[in-house]
């Protein structure tokens, strides 16, 4: 599932922050009810180690409180697979061979408060069987807390939402209720949305493979804050999208082959979202490549072959108070066939992007399967 060199350098990362973890008791976990034993009451300083093999959980039903964007609490009954509490948590599969989480739970892994707590080297999958308004379904779910996912895969398969604003049943994974949640080294897939924010979230989302989701790669709504870094999406209905008082910092993202807009920004309702878009490569999307129509500022994009379905639409579609500053446009199609961009400058501005992310996960030189990007497989090494 991951190349040598992705688990050493997943490898490193951990190592060089153990030393700053407390001393943790270790579970040794290998079947289905010694999992569900370990994990039966809140845990303090414990990794909860799995053994390779497939852990098929049964859904349990229960009931959850889930805000809405407008700070109304509703019960919502739910069925869950795991449940995590507590603080300093790791569920940590082996990094050398599959182990996999399988339920069809609304909530697959459940991060109910949990602090300090982590998920790796996992993969989780499994279809609920019935989808619940409100409940915001997910393969992994956190609310409140802060949570960290690393060098996992995580497919929902979910089907696809039409209801962009209201994500129900099969995201990847959702974070609500002020939650702090960083995903790390993964690939996201099969999902209704690869990451949904909101309710107050604060997101770091980098080095990450998302693809194939119906609804889109990652939404942030309701007072969510995210910093997404180095992603590959692709496949999706859309990019990124941002809206409702989000916050939104999309920096170095590849996104790609995508029928929506790459990376669209808007006050859908309540105050107007906030956003600086910078260094991303937009490539073979529908135009506009990249819309906002919250305050922000958008510099250094790529926006590379994007096509034009109906009407008139710029590749770059924003409204007054954006900044909008080095942005790169060429053989963008427009719907009468006209093409646009230079291509010294467009070499110029793909020589500078290219020798600032190379080494990166999202470069030429990167360890992941960015490299099979549609993007980088026409101009990744053009210039070398």
């Amino acid at each position: 599932m991951r190349s040598i060199t992705w688990v050493l350098l997943v490898g490193l990362s951990l190592a060089t922050t153990s030393a700053r973890e407390p001393a943790r008791r270790v579970v040794e976990v290998s079947t289905t009810a010694e999992l569900i034993d370990a994990l039966r009451e809140p845990l303090r300083d414990v990794t909860v180690h799995l053994a390779p093999g497939e852990y098929v959980l049964p859904p349990t039903a229960g009931v959850d409180h889930v805000r809405t964007c407008e700070g109304d609490s509703i019960r919502v009954p739910v069925t869950t697979g795991l449940i995590v509490s507590g603080s300093h948590v790791s569920i940590r599969g082996d990094a050398g061979a599959i182990t996999e989480i399988v339920t069809d739970a609304n909530y697959r892994i459940y991060f109910k408060a949990c602090t300090d707590c982590a998920v790796e080297n996992l993969r989780v999958r499994g279809t609920p069987a019935d989808s619940v308004a409100d409940a915001n379904d997910a393969a992994i779910v956190v609310a409140r807390g802060s949570v960290r996912i690393t060098n996992c895969s995580i497919e929902a398969s979910g089907a696809a939402s039409a209801r962009l604003l209201s994500p129900q049943g099969g995201d990847a994974i959702c974070a609500r209720d002020g939650a702090q949640l960083t995903v790390e080294y993964s690939e996201l897939g099969g999902s209704s949305w690869g990451i949904v924010l909101q309710k107050g979230t604060r997101a770091l989302i980098r080095n990450n493979e998302i693809g194939a989701n119906g609804g889109g790669g990652l939404l942030a709504m309701c007072d969510a804050s995210a910093t997404i870094e180095r992603n590959h999406i692709g496949g999706s209905e859309c990019g990124i999208r941002a809206t409702d008082s989000s916050v939104l910092n999309a920096r170095a993202n590849i996104i790609e082959s995508v029928p929506g807009t790459g990376i669209s920004v808007d006050a859908h309702r309540g105050p107007e979202a906030s956003v600086a878009i910078r260094d991303n490569v937009i490539y073979r999307c529908n135009l506009p490549g990249i819309r906002v129509t919250s305050p922000g500022r958008v510099s250094g994009n790529l926006l590379v072959e994007n096509a034009q379905k109906d009407g008139t639409v710029s590749v770059l579609d924003v409204s007054e108070g954006v900044v909008v500053r080095g942005n790169t446009l060429y053989r963008n199609r427009t719907s009468d066939g006209r093409e646009d961009g230079s291509n010294e400058v467009f070499r110029r501005a793909h020589r500078k992007w290219t020798q600032t992310y190379r080494n990166t996960p999202v470069g030429v030189d990167g360890a992941h399967r960015f490299y099979q990007s549609a993007f980088l497989t026409r101009y990744g090494r053009w210039l070398y």
